[in-house]
């Protein structure tokens, strides 16, 4: 969900989940700043979410978990813009990167099932689940982060004069009780066990979380590294501790939070025709549905879940990479 090109960013290609495109970022940089590791993480979330769409593939919470690592990803770079940006613009950045993509494939998977002869609602039930899931129901991501946006902003622009650290325990102390009641929030509202309701629920906690990751990365130096160990020895000690009683909200929020907290602290130095992947994730993301129903058409690939989850990725980020040079399709991706 970033876009490089010589080493300079490409407009507002990374308003999603996004960081500045960059060759590395010190100790020093600015919270916002993009890490080359950070690009790996958003590659590797991106083909953890194409895992958890094929059909009888093992471990398919660790694909999820991909989703986690877009919002808390998202997070960071939201936080940092609201410290700087008025509310008018920085809801504006975000309305213009995601409501086009939005609008489009909304329309487009609505005309695939059709063409398949599906429901144009095939996952939600109301107006406003209907609304908010789609057609396909991997688009419950975009109004999420959109509407989500506005909330980021008030917490980051209300916390902004606080000390970093006290910002991190904060909202780590936060994200740690959602986290605990997470797992009995359908009990509370059984509507919750529905989409888009469900999706929302599940990625609620990574918010105060990633405003968490947010305060340590506005530290420096030794701090920044201690104060992001112990946030990952909190988050997955809780974990640990749901793993009984909620193993898959554990897995989720232990996998992503380790990857994303590891990633901004590798100051890694990659040339932008490596780093260039991660601006095709939001693309494979949106596309990858389609092309791995084309590929089910062959026996071979619904037989062989490893198979059909390597061919989805090389041609999701190939067909991507082809969209993006049409100036049409590059602001729908």
């Amino acid at each position: 969900m970033t876009a490089v090109e010589s080493g300079k960013p490409i407009g507002v290609a990374r308003q999603v989940s996004g960081a500045r495109c960059g060759l590395g970022v010190s100790s020093g940089d600015p919270p916002g700043a993009r890490l080359d590791a950070i690009e790996w993480v958003r590659v590797a979330a991106a083909c953890g979410v194409v895992w958890f769409h094929v059909a009888g593939g093992p471990g398919k919470q660790l694909g999820y978990a991909g989703l986690i690592c877009f919002i808390l990803i998202a997070v960071v770079f939201q936080a940092a813009g609201a410290e700087k940006d008025a509310f008018a613009a920085y809801f504006w950045k975000k309305s213009i990167r995601i409501i086009p993509p939005w609008l489009f494939w909304f329309g487009f998977y609505g005309l695939f099932n059709a063409a398949r002869g599906k429901a144009l609602f095939p996952y939600s039930t109301g107006l406003a689940a209907n609304v908010l899931t789609g057609p396909w129901i991997g688009l419950w991501f975009l109004p999420f982060i959109l509407l989500t946006s506005g909330v980021v902003y008030g917490l980051a622009r209300a916390t902004a004069c606080f000390k970093p650290l006290a910002l991190a325990a904060g909202s780590l102390a936060i994200g740690m009780v959602a986290l605990g009641v997470l797992p009995h929030a359908p009990g509370l509202w059984p509507t919750m066990n529905h989409p888009p309701w469900s999706q929302w629920i599940h990625a609620l906690p990574a918010l105060p979380i990633g405003l968490g990751v947010h305060g340590v990365m506005k530290t420096t130096g030794a701090t920044r590294l201690i104060a992001m160990m112990v946030l990952l020895t909190v988050v997955e000690t809780v974990c640990i501790d749901l793993w009984d009683s909620s193993s898959g909200v554990a897995i989720l929020y232990g996998v992503a939070v380790l990857v994303v907290g590891v990633g901004y602290l590798i100051p890694s130095r990659l040339p932008c025709a490596v780093t260039r992947f991660g601006g095709l994730c939001l693309g494979v993301y949106l596309v990858h549905s389609c092309v791995m129903s084309g590929l089910k058409i062959f026996p071979v690939a619904r037989e062989a879940p490893w198979l059909l989850f390597a061919a989805t990725v090389v041609l999701s980020f190939s067909l991507t990479s082809l969209m993006r040079r049409n100036r049409w399709f590059v602001k729908v991706l």
